[in-house]
């Protein structure tokens, strides 16, 4: 399972704890299944009150074949992720198109009107993102390690808004 927590977020201390874009505490944890052929996640607050759902939409069959075979080609393919509140209200759509070796991630609000990108800088070290918006740059998320498993969310001048880590459940 994965966990994301958002340590310290200024913007969003003291509103109420209850949808992705207010809690200051977001837990991601993968839903587990013996064969997986679409990524599944539920997301909870700071309290383990469950607040969304990710689930992966739009796979074909090859695609889908391609996962269950367990091969890595399935990594270098299209995939798209659909957040929505406990009602099934979409939230937010996450595209990231085929890629070799860098990413770019296209964030979609609930009615698929663009909101922006989030493109991979480096392949190798330390991994970097950019958060754009109208070809502006809005912040960066940086690995604190080689090994990616801990990144730093900066706003556009650098200072440290909130801190992600990714933690397996028996090992953190």
């Amino acid at each position: 399972m994965c966990a994301l927590g958002w340590d310290y977020v200024p913007a969003m201390t003291g509103m109420a704890a209850d949808t992705i874009f207010t809690a200051p505490v977001l837990i991601v944890r993968q839903k587990t299944k013996l064969i997986e052929v679409n990524n599944e996640y539920t997301i909870h607050d700071q309290q383990g009150e469950s607040i969304a759902d990710v689930l992966q939409v739009g796979q074909g069959r090859a695609q889908k074949a391609l996962r269950f075979l367990g091969t890595p080609a399935d990594r270098l393919l299209t995939f798209r992720l659909r957040v929505s509140d406990r009602d099934g209200k979409a939230l937010l759509m996450l595209s990231r198109p085929a890629k070799l070796v860098k990413s770019r991630l296209v964030v979609q609000d609930g009615e698929g009107n663009e909101l922006g990108h989030i493109l991979q800088e480096n392949a190798l070290g330390k991994k970097s993102f950019s958060l754009q918006a109208d070809g502006e740059e809005l912040g960066k998320v940086v690995g604190k390690n080689w090994t990616s498993w801990e990144f730093v969310v900066q706003d556009r001048l650098g200072t440290d808004v909130a801190h992600l880590t990714n933690t397996l459940d028996g090992l953190s």
